[in-house]
């Protein structure tokens, strides 16, 4: 997964998306998150498997650069740096969330039943990014000092 995320990033930064195609990207990602983590789960092939992860690497890690952009010129130039932590914090806060959540549902023996876990999850992910995270074209570009 890693390795597809990294590879995912290089690309993206070579791209070049506007913000509106930024968030279709987004919406498209966890849209597709969903059908690659249950292939995750079903696979018997390390192939599939091996396959499967990269590109869900490569989806969800690689808009990762071009968000922080758009959080850093959204805030502005004094608070753009508190916008990125903040960033980092909710994002790291929320992977925190789901290992807890997945150890606790390991310890109960419930392995079978992680995964599908997840599945919720992204499709949460994806609604709540269709409807309200919204880039509008030009507005991030501003010089202004403030919000």
């Amino acid at each position: 997964m890693l390795g597809g995320g990294l590879i995912g990033m290089v690309g993206m930064g070579h791209v070049g998306l506007p913000e509106r195609r930024l968030h279709m990207l987004i919406v498209v990602a966890a849209i597709v998150a969903l059908p690659l983590t249950a292939m995750l789960l079903q696979a018997k092939s390390m192939l599939v498997i091996g396959i499967s992860a990269v590109l869900l690497g490569a989806l969800i890690l690689s808009p990762l650069p071009l968000l922080v952009e758009v959080v850093s010129l959204a805030a502005g130039e004094k608070l753009a740096s508190s916008a990125v932590g903040l960033f980092w914090m909710a994002g790291n806060a929320g992977s925190a969330a789901v290992i807890a959540l997945m150890s606790v549902l390991a310890d109960r023996g419930a392995d079978g039943v992680i995964g599908w876990v997840l599945l919720p999850i992204l499709a949460c992910e994806a609604l709540i990014a269709g409807l309200f995270l919204r880039f509008v074209p030009g507005r991030y570009r501003s010089t202004r000092n403030s919000i």
